[in-house]
């Protein structure tokens, strides 16, 4: 979760050497970005010879304020626009989303599919403290699905008006996405997305889970929820698949909230 694009890369050049690993065995990726570098060169040349979804974090203007350091509005809007000339496909990231920019995101549809993007995300904000008028969602305090359900539908109305693909990255409405797979990826030769999991159990898109999600020793991820010594034992010898069954069978007060709020 950490932008490959800041300025220390000029100086550290870590992700250049990504890039060209990428660039060489054609491995597909997805890079997240708000970053101005990724329109540099030899940035931009390499990223031209990867198998990459590029992802814009752009919302509206009204932000410019919050995230000072980091290219304003209009520039990733170019930032956009130059990627899409570029690259195979490039998502727009409306994240974090709060109500209070609803008309300005109803207005900017329009400017990211006149940039050339292919789709947008939207995932409402997270909070870690409560504040007036939100709810709780796992560990995390949200906005409340009604209102959030309210402005989506808008806004993906509006993005189909435009020819864009609408994603929901909120878990509680992921199934208003035109894919359960958030983040722009299907039909490209090269990804496959994995649709064993939660989000896909919860919203009724029942699949098997791959020949290696079915080995023990595969569900290392799931440390983070269960912190306990006795837990990790029982993570390292399991599957994932093992502990995707464990997690929606056992865990579904917490499965609920994350989920459908």
């Amino acid at each position: 979760m950490s932008d490959p694009f800041q300025p220390c890369e000029k100086k550290y050049k870590r992700s250049l050497d990504a890039l060209k690993v990428f660039a060489e065995t054609k491995y597909p990726v997805i890079i997240s970005t708000k970053g101005r570098l990724c329109i540099e060169e030899p940035y931009l040349s390499l990223i031209r010879e990867c198998n990459v979804v590029m992802q814009v974090s752009i919302l509206c203007s009204k932000y410019d304020e919050l995230e000072r350091g980091a290219p304003p509005f209009e520039e990733r809007l170019k930032i956009v626009e130059t990627l899409a000339q570029n690259t195979q496909r490039v998502i727009c990231r409306a994240q974090p989303y709060v109500h209070d920019i609803f008309p300005d995101m109803m207005e900017n549809v329009k400017r990211f599919a006149d940039a050339g993007a292919y789709g947008v995300i939207f995932e409402g904000m997270k909070f870690a403290k409560k504040k007036p008028g939100l709810v709780r969602s796992g560990g995390d305090w949200v906005q409340k699905k009604e209102l959030l359900q309210s402005d989506f539908t808008k806004l993906r109305d509006e993005c189909h008006k435009h020819g864009l693909r609408f994603f929901a990255g909120e878990n509680r409405l992921r199934k208003m996405g035109d894919s359960l797979t958030c983040c722009g990826i299907e039909g490209i030769e090269g990804f496959t997305p994995n649709t064993f999991n939660l989000n896909h159990l919860m919203n009724g898109d029942i699949t098997e889970p791959t020949e290696a999600q079915r080995k023990p020793g595969t569900a290392g991820c799931f440390k983070s929820i269960f912190q306990t010594s006795d837990m990790n034992k029982v993570i390292k010898e399991s599957s994932f698949e093992g502990m995707i069954r464990f997690v929606y069978e056992n865990n579904r007060p917490y499965v609920d909230s994350v989920m459908k709020g």
